[in-house]
């Protein structure tokens, strides 16, 4: 299912396009891990699906952010395509030079936080119980 994957992963890294992806290095150590190409495949899967819900979520609100404020939207454009030209991949040394886009990221996670702040816990020191007819209300819905 993945092995197409791994093989884009593998070609983008021998043309030098991106030589920091997971497929590229696992079949650079392919005789020493021992794993096959299946099984590559199956661990960058993993991987990408592990991490896909995440991104999602992310990618969905910054949307909503970006539609709702198209001000924002042609700013952080424009300071993208300033950056970068159509043959430029993106790199994390370069977040630093991109500060609105860095500060509009920040605010959507602020603004739509992926997890929850705070985790109900159980009172673990003092006298204080709740009544068995006490519901407490989580600010989380």
């Amino acid at each position: 299912m993945f092995t197409d994957l791994i093989e884009v992963g593998w070609q983008r890294g021998v043309e030098g396009l991106n030589t920091d992806n997971l497929a590229y290095k696992m079949r650079l150590e392919e005789a020493r891990s021992g794993l096959t190409r299946r099984e590559q495949g199956f661990a960058c899967g993993l991987v990408l699906e592990g991490g896909s819900d995440v991104v999602a979520g992310v990618v969905l609100s910054c949307l909503l952010a970006l539609v709702h404020d198209p001000e924002s939207q042609q700013r952080a454009r424009a300071e993208i395509d300033g950056f970068y030209d159509e043959d430029t991949l993106p790199k994390w040394k370069d977040e630093r030079s991109l500060p609105f886009v860095r500060a509009f990221i920040k605010e959507v996670f602020r603004w739509r936080p992926l997890v929850p702040a705070g985790v109900p816990h159980k009172l673990e020191q003092g006298r204080f119980e709740y009544p068995t007819s006490y519901t407490p209300v989580s600010p989380f819905y």
